[in-house]
């Protein structure tokens, strides 16, 4: 009696899959021929993934997608709806560690510690105006 939902959940989770591999295979038999058209999307995907996240994420996350991108990329021996989705996922990671490595190169400058502090002081001796705003002249 127990088995009875397992397999039906099974069962449900098996049409789902087959239902979904279905899609697949229709879309990338219409798309395949212009796969290349795909890979822009695929990395601005990824790009975007990146820069959606809250906060940067671990260095160490840089080279899992790079390295799971370029296995799917290398994958050749199965049907043409599974390398293709997974060169599409594989562009997408490439797409996340690009948007990685920019964000680490073009890091803000932190500064120097302790910070100085010059004061200078100064009189205001006359104020003019000018074609462009006031001049202001100091004595000091």
């Amino acid at each position: 009696m127990r088995t009875a939902p397992i397999q039906l959940m099974w069962g449900h989770w098996l049409a789902q899959w087959i239902g979904i591999r279905q899609a697949l295979q229709g879309l990338w038999a219409a798309q395949a021929d212009r796969f290349g058209l795909w890979v822009p999307g695929c990395l601005g995907l990824g790009i975007g993934v990146f820069f959606g996240l809250p906060r940067d994420p671990p260095l160490g996350l840089l080279f899992l997608p790079l390295a799971g991108g370029v296995a799917l990329l290398l994958t050749r021996r199965a049907a043409t709806w599974i390398i293709l989705s997974l060169r599409a996922v594989g562009f997408v990671a490439c797409g996340f560690a690009a948007a990685q490595v920019h964000s680490l190169l073009t890091a803000p400058v932190g500064l120097s510690w302790p910070l100085t502090v010059q004061w200078y002081g100064a009189e205001v001796v006359a104020v003019g105006r000018t074609e462009t705003g006031l001049r202001l002249t100091l004595t000091g």
